[in-house]
């Protein structure tokens, strides 16, 4: 009789054939052994399809596609074809250290409210040299709830899911970040974290998807930070999606000034008070801090002042660190 697998590792594949021995040999090389590798080749015009067929080994599933179908439909595939009761995603580039699925597994047992959880995570080059930085996630459920209305909160290569979760979910969307829009289905009628550990090793280099579409990846954000202002009440608007779509990181904040901040930000932060869609707390913290450094970014040696006269100031959110800098930063006199 099979034993059905407690973990299954999806790799959707497509071209990958610089990367994809290292990446497979990565998830064969875990501690934890009670696994299933689900390859699903996207179409590949290149010899992936070769290299996996040469790994011999009965963990391996490798399916392919009929045509290329996109990423959203293969992980759907994946979805609908995964025989364990946890999933964990891999991109055909990126390495899973050797402790991950442990860790996880690990972690879902100390924590069976948790549907979704992943972790840091170390960047390497496209020759696998350690950059040196790391992708430090939040661990805290309620600050991963909250910062997920702003920016994705997740390494999605590093991502497990309880499978029944995943199936109660509306599937992958068509079209760009649906890693993130997944989190965003799954934040509020589930429990998401992030193992306090690096599990897996991020490739950057020029053929990431990310880099290659940057314009589709732009716009596909738009639309969702579109529909999640909707969900808490707001219109929604050109005006103010643009807004919020700098807030990102690595967002460009040039077009706007302080009062187009305050004016999205002290928006959401009443929305979500009548609404009860982000954990409270943290959902006003985190938009003070923004507001804090938008403050500091915008009104340069007026920033202290702005900082106590908005009446998003609250004591309890003003750290003696923020204090000191927005202090220094109006009063400081250089010699």
């Amino acid at each position: 009789m099979n034993v059905l697998p407690l973990v299954t590792v999806f790799v959707p594949v497509y071209n990958a054939e610089r990367y994809i021995s290292e990446t497979i040999r990565s998830v064969l090389s875990q501690t934890y052994v009670n696994f299933e590798l689900l390859l699903i080749d996207d179409g590949s015009k290149d010899g992936s399809a070769a290299i996996i067929q040469s790994f011999d080994d009965p963990r391996i599933r490798y399916l392919r596609n009929v045509t290329n179908k996109g990423i959203s439909f293969t992980r759907n595939r994946g979805i609908a074809e995964a025989r364990g009761e946890f999933m964990a995603l891999l991109d055909a580039d990126d390495i899973a250290l050797p402790h991950r699925l442990q860790n996880q597994i690990e972690y879902f047992q100390r924590h069976p409210e948790m549907a979704m959880c992943g972790s840091h995570a170390r960047l390497i080059d496209a020759a696998g040299i350690a950059t040196g930085k790391v992708y430090l996630m939040p661990t805290d459920p309620a600050e991963i709830s909250a910062r997920l209305f702003f920016h994705n909160t997740f390494i999605n290569s590093s991502v497990m899911f309880r499978m029944e979760a995943l199936r109660a979910s509306s599937g992958y969307y068509e079209g760009f970040s649906e890693d993130y829009e997944m989190a965003i289905q799954l934040n509020g009628r589930f429990v998401l974290g992030n193992v306090n550990d690096v599990l897996v090793l991020y490739r950057i280099h020029g053929a990431n998807s990310t880099i290659q579409d940057s314009n589709r990846y732009r716009e596909a954000e738009y639309q969702l930070l579109a529909r999640m202002q909707r969900a808490i009440g707001l219109p929604g608007d050109d005006q103010e999606v643009a807004v919020h779509h700098s807030l990102r990181l690595g967002g460009d904040s040039t077009a706007f000034d302080i009062g187009d901040y305050y004016k999205l930000l002290n928006a959401i932060w009443y929305a979500n008070d009548k609404m009860r869609k982000y954990p409270k707390a943290s959902f006003k913290k985190f938009i003070f801090e923004l507001w804090y450094e938008k403050i500091r970014e915008k009104a340069k040696r007026r920033a202290f002042f702005v900082v106590f006269a908005s009446p998003l100031f609250s004591w309890r959110l003003m750290t003696f660190k923020m204090f000191r800098k927005t202090f220094k930063q109006t009063f400081w006199m250089e010699r």
